[in-house]
């Protein structure tokens, strides 16, 4: 049987591990992002991803879960892959036909179904965290929720720029 305890840190271990996969994403996407108002989403959104991920650190280390050196050596050497990826994936979107528009376009799609995800999990993080009466994790859930919610209505936003964006670019000169 499992646990109160064991519960919380499953739950808050996914939801860390779920931030790791988030911020290689945002680096890849923010590689081949032009300037301007999406990435300037993306970048502001890998801070806050980052947040996230120590504030998710913090209270895992409160708990007595911490994460050893060789997990935090792990990160930085997926988040340096991450970077190396979005850079690499340009050239074989372009070699594939996908023009920049029509990558951002998908990007961002992709973007709104990792943010969907990510507030069921907080919101399962903070539900179950204040059953079980650990009102400081179900704290840390609700915030955490309230700033991926505001990236998918960023996100939701952007979309018809976007679409704009690649039908101008589909349309030519």
């Amino acid at each position: 049987m499992t646990t109160s305890h064991e519960r919380i840190v499953q739950y808050l271990s996914d939801a860390r591990a779920m931030e790791d996969d988030i911020v290689r994403r945002l680096h890849a996407h923010t590689a081949i992002a032009p300037k301007g108002d999406y990435r300037r989403l993306l970048d502001r959104h890998l801070r806050e991803t980052e947040q996230h991920r120590d504030r998710l650190d913090g209270r895992l280390d409160e708990l007595g879960e911490g994460r050893s050196m060789l997990d935090a050596g792990v990160d930085a050497l997926q988040g340096v892959a991450g970077q190396l990826l979005g850079l690499y994936r340009l050239p074989a979107t372009v070699a594939r036909g996908q023009r920049g528009e029509e990558r951002i376009l998908r990007n961002a799609r992709e973007a709104c179904a990792a943010e969907a995800l990510e507030i069921a999990a907080y919101r399962t993080l903070e539900e179950l965290a204040g059953q079980l009466g650990d009102t400081k994790t179900a704290g840390l859930a609700l915030r955490i929720r309230g700033d991926e919610e505001r990236m998918l209505a960023a996100l939701h936003a952007l979309l018809p720029k976007l679409t704009g964006d690649l039908l101008r670019a589909d349309a030519g000169p």
